[in-house]
């Protein structure tokens, strides 16, 4: 009987110790479920970002593959080139005349501009002289050839009924 006493005593010990113990486990279960699912929304809300991410990656891959055309372009005209020969020169500028009054020196000189500015979109380099001598003020375009210097009236000669390039000069050898 004192053996069964005792059985029972370190039983009853056991039950108390083993109750603490899952009393202790309980709280810890708890806290490790509750850190799981912060961990689980953390890596949801993960996900969701990278898609977002990925989404503007490929937004801006094509942006760059538009700007990277763009500076292609860019390279194919500059650094700005002079021409090859005075031909091409010669023909270059009897395809881009500009029709105004020799009145109005101010569009006289806008024309000459429009000329440079054609000339650059097409990476060649034409540049515009503007100079008042007096009463009167002489507007000209001027390009290289080589290492000569060609300067010309950018106007259309409409005065006489052809389209012609008017006073096509060598500067420089």
């Amino acid at each position: 009987m004192i053996k069964w006493k005792v059985m029972a005593i370190i039983a009853l010990v056991l039950l108390v110790v083993a109750g603490a113990g899952f009393g202790y486990l309980v709280p810890r279960w708890q806290v490790a479920v509750t850190d799981l699912e912060a961990a689980e929304d953390a890596v949801s809300t993960a996900q969701g970002d990278l898609v977002v991410l990925n989404e503007q990656l490929v937004d801006v891959q094509g942006r760059l593959e538009g700007v990277q055309g763009q500076l292609e372009d860019v390279r194919g005209r500059y650094p700005l080139r002079n021409f090859g020969s005075v031909g091409q020169l010669e023909d270059w500028a009897g395809d881009h005349l500009e029709y105004y009054s020799y009145t109005d020196s101010l569009a006289e000189f806008n024309a000459a501009c429009d000329v440079a500015s054609k000339a650059q979109s097409e990476g060649l380099l034409v540049w515009v002289d503007y100079d008042v001598i007096g009463d009167f003020t002489y507007t000209w375009c001027l390009a290289f050839v080589g290492s000569s210097l060609y300067f010309w009236c950018p106007h259309a000669s409409y005065y006489d009924g052809v389209d012609d390039v008017v006073g096509f000069y060598r500067l420089s050898d």
